[in-house]
């Protein structure tokens, strides 16, 4: 655990501004990707979404990655034909972490079996979780799924139900398509968002959580 101390001050750094927001981003995605590639290389199992990207790509003879720009456009053209904004940042992060995601597995040995795996789990879902406040704390846009969800609030529906609701429906597709589900599906699902709300700075947190009027 980090301690309390250095946890208030990363939550007391100003948000990035100008520049700073690209150089939060693009530094965030490679973070990222090593996360989830280090996820598939444990093979103790990787977040909901990446079930899903996992079973697409076993199912079409894909890389991981190039199954992550598929499923993203998909998601990412359901959420923008339910309503739902589009930012740049989106873009980014569909075209940039599916490809470097590919990049990092090349370099990682697959420990999946090994006992080096369970101490590594734990440093991928922190890992995924510093890239996410790092990609959030830009505030250029938000990912797919959340697109999506966007998409479908601004048709009446609650935000936690069918946030929710469409985390276990990408899971169980993922996993009825040959994707790595396991325990550790499970731990990436409940920790990424608590890792995000202890290191996102408190002036982005407040930022991101007031959509602009003109956005509902």
């Amino acid at each position: 655990m980090l301690p309390v101390s250095l946890i208030s001050r990363i939550r007391d750094l100003p948000a990035p501004r100008g520049k700073e927001r690209w150089v939060s981003m693009l530094a965030g995605c490679p973070v990222l990707a090593l996360g989830i590639a280090t996820a598939l290389s444990v093979d103790v199992g990787i977040g909901p979404y990446d079930v899903l990207i996992d079973g697409v790509s076993h199912q079409l003879g894909l890389t991981f990655g190039i199954a992550s720009y598929l499923v993203g456009v998909l998601t990412i053209g359901l959420g923008w034909g339910l309503g739902a904004q589009v930012g740049p940042g989106s873009l980014i992060t569909l075209v940039v972490v599916g490809p470097l995601v590919d990049a990092w597995g090349l370099l990682l040995p697959d420990l999946s079996g090994e006992a080096l795996a369970v101490a590594l789990f734990p440093v991928s879902v922190l890992l995924i979780g510093i890239g996410v406040t790092m990609v959030v704390s830009a505030r250029l846009g938000t990912g797919a799924m959340d697109i999506l969800m966007l998409g479908l609030m601004r048709h009446g529906l609650p935000l936690r139900s069918t946030r929710t609701a469409l985390e276990v429906s990408v899971c169980l597709l993922g996993w009825a398509l040959g994707g790595a589900l396991g325990a550790g599906t499970l731990v990436i699902a409940v920790s990424i968002g608590p890792i995000v709300g202890l290191l996102l700075p408190r002036e982005v947190a407040v930022a991101v959580s007031t959509p602009p009027a003109s956005s509902r």
